[in-house]
């Protein structure tokens, strides 16, 4: 009877991680800074050398990038990308050898072959774009290590600590430009993590956080408004609110209104742009406390 609770948990977690997964992948997919979008297919090597499951993860590397952008170019060169990772990972599989992180970097920048092809005009372009897909497949292997390895602890070293920072500026940028109508996703995620972080009563990792996130968003949408708004919030929340759950939403409430009174003429526009702050404050509220301050020994960067 044991048994068979711990294989439905040890199943229902499997699941729970590669949905997530599946979720990084698509924001990763619809992240673009400038002509830029190298995210997913960093991602997707880091996570192949880190050791998730490889099928899983190339049959998500191509639903996210189909559904993101449907076209023969992108097609082909995800699946370039796939095809050359299991390739690699194969090899070395069959002859016993091990992954080595030179071997990832060497990896990637071969399955980019197609790209490249499409691209071979834009030298500056290319350049850009390698570089900077480099530097997220060494800050996701990072990350992805740090998931997988510390299941029960978050002590980050610096190293680890501005890598993490910097995915969660990349989750902003792949975030920034999804709506449903009015309504702001990402407004969603960043109240929400404000409010979350601000209950566990750590300004500064709020503050670093939060502004990360909205730095993301600035950068994709080309809006330093969103920094400010965010970077008062979450300073008012963390000086006023204390780790109270009423206390903080109210706090974010007040100054969110203030600053959509100030900058927002439309009332129905002013709505809207309040909305998601009380959408996440909804889901914060039926957060129970015990969980709350699980997340506050989780979290911890020293």
């Amino acid at each position: 009877m044991n048994t068979k609770i711990k294989l439905k948990k040890i199943n229902a977690n499997v699941f729970l991680k590669y949905i997530s997964i599946l979720f990084v992948m698509l924001i990763l997919a619809n992240a673009k800074i400038g002509e830029l979008s190298p995210f997913l297919f960093a991602f997707f090597v880091a996570a192949v050398y880190v050791g998730f499951n490889e099928k899983i993860l190339s049959v998500f590397c191509l639903l996210s990038s189909v559904a993101i952008q449907f076209t023969l170019p992108s097609f082909l060169t995800s699946l370039t990308v796939v095809a050359v990772c299991l390739v690699v990972f194969y090899i070395l599989k069959g002859l016993k050898r091990k992954f080595k992180l030179y071997m990832a970097f060497i990896t990637y920048l071969i399955s980019l072959a197609t790209y490249i092809y499409y691209h071979i005009s834009e030298v500056k372009h290319l350049v850009f774009y390698i570089g900077l897909g480099l530097i997220c497949l060494y800050a996701f292997i990072v990350v992805t290590q740090v998931l997988l390895v510390r299941k029960n602890c978050f002590k980050l070293t610096l190293d680890e600590a501005i890598c993490f920072l910097f995915a969660i500026a990349l989750t902003g940028v792949g975030l920034a430009d999804i709506n449903i109508v009015n309504f702001s996703v990402y407004k969603v995620i960043v109240f929400l993590m404000i409010f979350i972080l601000s209950a566990i009563n750590n300004p500064k990792l709020t503050f670093t956080i939060c502004l990360s996130f909205a730095f993301g968003v600035a950068l994709r949408n080309m809006d330093i408004m969103v920094v400010s708004e965010v970077a008062l919030i979450t300073l008012m929340s963390g000086i006023f609110a204390l780790p109270n759950k009423i206390k903080i939403f109210v706090t974010a409430l007040i100054c969110d209104v203030l600053i959509q009174f100030f900058f927002v003429t439309q009332n129905i526009q002013l709505i809207f742009n309040v909305l998601p702050l009380v959408v996440a404050g909804v889901i914060f509220a039926l957060i129970p406390t015990k969980l709350l301050n699980k997340i506050g020994e989780f979290v911890y960067v020293k």
